[in-house]
């Protein structure tokens, strides 16, 4: 969410200065307005994009699916049964099933409120949200839907919020097998081959070729891992930071073929979606497609609609500006065509976010589906050679001992 630092005259006439949070400029200004300021500079403040990890707030990560999603339902419950926002927010605060950061966000939430502000310029505020969600809010505001806009925003949170439960979920049983097949593995390796190894070299013989790997793995010292360890975690620090290295591993990914077809349709789902609730709620082209375009994972998707978004504003159609990357898939193309020439743009790109969304949750399930017998066959093939050729060493060791 940008910040923008401010001078600005309170009622008593003192100059003060400060930042505050907000979606727009405009809405920085109307927040201080409220608060009976009268504003003499307000600019946008960039310095913190470019802290270092280690000097950025420590507590202010997003809430996760789960937590936003039911924030949004009860908020939405409330709201619609013409309770005011504050009365709203104090009970969400009171409630003892909610976690403590989300007690914490709501808190912040009603305290802004209750200072003058209005919601959707708290949430803007808060780190905790992110920058759509703002936005809608804002919207249902203006348009006075706001408890529509709540329930249309907990569906589509709660959905998501299921599919990535539902992904945790079948990945748990494969990562299960793979814990444990480590945990073999390195008994093995610790315990039952520092204890065979001896005999073979006594009797002067070589051992298997299991044997030795297995005491080579062992042999490793700690050092060496903790370097390992250090060099993984830079790797993934680059990885992090650095947007070549994220759109060269995004691009091979996609290219992958069992991999590929998943993560475009994951994306284009997840684009649609987000660009037809901002659409359907009044916010601008230009805006939509930069904060639906934030919300995906992939960088290259990410590049892809940041660029559409410069070609719309030189004046060039949604769907042509975003054919020029070859990213997004045939379909959606169309029904955004189709969409911007019939004036119903917002219906369907919501239709197109439905068949992207079924879509990949059909593969995923497929997949999920076939990768945990073959992952259960692949690994028990590894431990089960494993355990014959060490088993096999140690029943040869009478013949080693008798010579």
């Amino acid at each position: 969410m940008p910040r923008y630092s401010f001078k600005a005259y309170d009622a008593s006439g003192r100059l003060r200065t400060g930042e505050i949070s907000a979606v727009t400029r405009g809405s920085a200004l109307e927040t201080l307005s409220r608060r009976a300021q009268t504003v003499v500079h307000l600019g946008e403040d960039t310095s913190g994009a470019s802290l270092p990890w280690w000097q950025r707030e420590i507590g202010r990560d997003r809430l996760s699916p789960r937590q936003l999603a039911m924030f949004t339902r009860e908020l939405s419950s409330l709201i619609g049964a013409s309770l005011p926002v504050d009365e709203t927010l104090r009970i969400l605060s009171m409630q003892p099933q909610i976690q403590s950061r989300l007690r914490q966000a709501t808190r912040e939430l009603l305290r802004r409120v209750t200072e003058g502000e209005q919601l959707s310029a708290a949430i803007a505020a808060n780190r905790m949200f992110p920058e759509f969600y703002a936005r809608l809010v804002a919207a249902g505001e203006a348009s006075g839907a706001l408890p529509a806009v709540l329930d249309q925003l907990a569906t589509y949170l709660e959905r998501s919020a299921e599919s990535r439960a539902r992904i945790l979920s079948s990945l748990a049983y494969p990562a299960l097998i793979l814990v444990a097949a480590i945990v073999v593995i390195g008994v093995l390796a610790l315990v039952l081959v520092p204890a065979v190894l001896p005999i073979f070299s006594d009797a002067g013989a070589e051992p298997p070729f299991v044997i030795k790997a297995l005491a080579t793995l062992a042999s490793i010292e700690p050092t060496t891992w903790g370097v390992i360890a250090a060099l993984s975690l830079a790797a993934a620090g680059v990885y992090a930071t650095n947007g070549n290295a994220q759109r060269y591993v995004d691009a091979a990914a996609q290219r992958m073929p069992i991999v590929g077809p998943l993560v475009v349709e994951r994306e284009a789902g997840r684009f649609a979606r987000a660009l037809s609730m901002l659409l359907a709620n009044g916010v601008s082209m230009l805006d939509a497609l930069r904060i639906s375009g934030s919300a995906l994972s992939s960088n290259v998707f990410r590049t892809s609609i940041a660029d559409a978004g410069r070609r719309v504003k030189e004046g060039e159609p949604l769907a042509a500006a975003l054919a020029h990357s070859n990213r997004l898939p045939p379909l959606l193309l169309r029904l955004m065509s189709v969409g911007e020439q019939t004036g119903q743009l917002g219906k369907l790109t919501e239709r197109a976010a439905e068949i992207y969304e079924a879509a990949f949750q059909r593969r995923l399930e497929r997949l999920t589906a076939m990768a945990t017998p073959v992952l259960t066959l692949v690994i028990g093939g590894i431990v089960g050679v494993l355990v014959v050729s060490v088993m096999s060493a140690v029943l040869s060791m009478n013949a080693l001992v008798l010579q």
